[in-house]
């Protein structure tokens, strides 16, 4: 329960968050600044490192408003929004289905070489002239070929829709509503009374 605290800093995370999406954007802006501008293009570098960490701690934020009952659905949505696009910006750049598949090729191997009895090694060199690495590799391979293909199918999906969120276009504008609210909330009132007349 003590990260429920978080609603409470709902408006640094939107900032933040918000900065750490549109990294690129507000580091041009930065640099128009006179005098403090290669500063802020330094802390806004420093942001976009923390960004998954951002992103993380403004998903549990986004639980938490919404099981106490806290602000509009306008930042609950912004808040959740933010922390998956966060959350999945450094899936577009990691091959987490080719971890996943070496980790599980590696783990079946060992897990046979530990519960195989030496006597059947034995057997196998014996009889076939198979080597105990050979039948590990053979395994390994399967195993991390089947967890690559489905892993693949599912990191696929994930990866599509955080290339989508984190594209130039979508991130400018997530980001710039998210320090905006940020902002508005500091002040007392919500992007969404503004927004709501037009929808």
């Amino acid at each position: 329960m003590q990260l429920a605290i978080l609603i409470n800093y709902a408006y640094v995370l939107l900032i933040l968050g918000g900065i750490s999406i549109a990294a690129w954007f507000f580091e041009k802006l930065g640099e128009r600044i006179p005098f403090i501008g290669p500063l802020v293009k330094g802390s806004i570098k420093l942001i976009a490192i923390f960004g998954f960490i951002i992103g993380i701690l403004s998903i549990i934020a986004a639980y938490y408003a919404v099981v106490m009952g806290y602000y509009d659905r306008f930042t609950v949505v912004l808040l959740a929004v933010m922390g998956v696009t966060l959350g999945l910006a450094p899936v577009t750049k990691f091959p987490i289905a080719g971890l996943f598949s070496v980790i599980a090729g590696v783990s079946i191997a060992m897990l046979v070489a530990s519960l195989v009895p030496p006597v059947v090694w034995n057997w196998l060199y014996i009889s076939f002239g198979i080597k105990t690495w050979t039948v590990l590799l053979i395994i390994f391979a399967i195993v991390a070929f089947v967890a690559y293909t489905l892993a693949k199918t599912i990191t696929g999906f994930i990866e599509l829709m955080g290339t989508i969120l984190t594209s130039k276009p979508i991130s400018i504008i997530i980001g710039i509503v998210a320090v905006v609210q940020g902002i508005m909330l500091i002040l007392g009132t919500s992007l969404w009374i503004y927004i709501a007349p037009y929808m």
